[in-house]
């Protein structure tokens, strides 16, 4: 963002103060303040401070030039992938629960959003879309809540599907979706190095399986070899065998899962089954 010409002065002064060989040329304390004295009375105003004042607002045009080709940037790579799905993603992110959408007008250019961003209504936190055989897209939404994803509120999703009605191209049908985390359940043996204490190896296992699957990209795949290398690299561990992986989206009943698991509300927890408590049996390796 452009600084002002005071700014721009004023560090400007700052700048030379620092250098030995320039800073007894100038009284002290000089800054824009006191060139504005200067011109409006009836002295002379010395020719260094014009030369810093002339400097200083050929700086603030230039500045104000590269804001311009920002806004001009951003405007055009909106229109330029318009209806693509990485067009979908981006204005789903600029969701503003709570705010109305206007069409805005840049430089006789038009869009339709926000007058003012609030990070703070911001709320999707993921979102991921998705197509099918038919053509038919949908995109999946989940907000924050201290750190964990959780599904919209009937009135968030409600919103966010009326921002969807004013923004979507003519003749385009997407849906969006915002539904709880799908459910699964880990039935497996980790071998462990026999020295550990048992309440450590279980804390750590536990942790890293939970943090596989937070850190799974939204929308994603479970790959149930790709867990087992997450909890191979744990300093303990000497094997794992996953002997049942079962899996479904949220009130659905689990399902035996043999390679991998393609979630369908985005992301999934370790829910609706056995606890890893429960279902992880440990067995010490000396």
């Amino acid at each position: 963002m452009a600084r002002s010409i005071n700014e721009i002065y004023n560090q400007l002064i700052t700048e030379k103060e620092t250098k030995a060989t320039l800073s007894g040329l100038l009284p002290l304390g000089t800054n824009f303040e006191d060139l504005l004295t200067d011109i409006t009375s009836q002295s002379k105003v010395a020719l260094w401070r014009l030369q810093l004042y002339l400097h200083a607002f050929s700086t603030w045009i230039l500045e104000n030039l590269f804001d311009k080709f920002v806004t001009d940037v951003e405007l055009t790579k909106k229109q330029s992938i318009f209806g693509t799905e990485l067009w979908w993603i981006d204005r789903i992110f600029e969701f503003q629960y709570g705010y109305n959408v206007e069409i805005l007008e840049a430089d006789g250019r038009y869009s339709i959003g926000y007058p003012i961003e609030d990070p703070a209504a911001q709320i999707v936190e993921a979102a991921a879309l998705f197509t099918d055989d038919n053509g038919a897209s949908t995109i999946k939404v989940a907000k924050d809540d201290n750190g964990d994803l959780v599904k919209f509120t009937n009135l968030e999703l409600t919103a966010l599907n009326a921002y969807r009605d004013k923004i979507q191209p003519a003749g385009a049908k997407i849906d969006v979706i915002s539904l709880s985390a799908d459910n699964c359940e880990i039935i497996a043996d980790v071998y462990y190095n026999a020295l550990f204490d048992i309440n450590q190896v279980q804390a750590e296992t536990e942790a890293k399986i939970n943090a596989y699957f937070k850190n799974l990209d939204f929308g994603g795949v479970v790959v149930i070899n790709s867990l087992i290398d997450e909890l191979q690299s744990l300093e303990f561990l000497s094997d794992v065998f996953i002997s049942s992986f079962k899996a479904a989206s949220n009130g659905q009943p689990l399902l035996a899962k043999s390679r991998q698991y393609e979630t369908s509300s985005g992301y999934i927890k370790v829910t609706g089954g056995l606890d890893l408590a429960s279902s992880l049996t440990y067995i010490p390796v000396s």
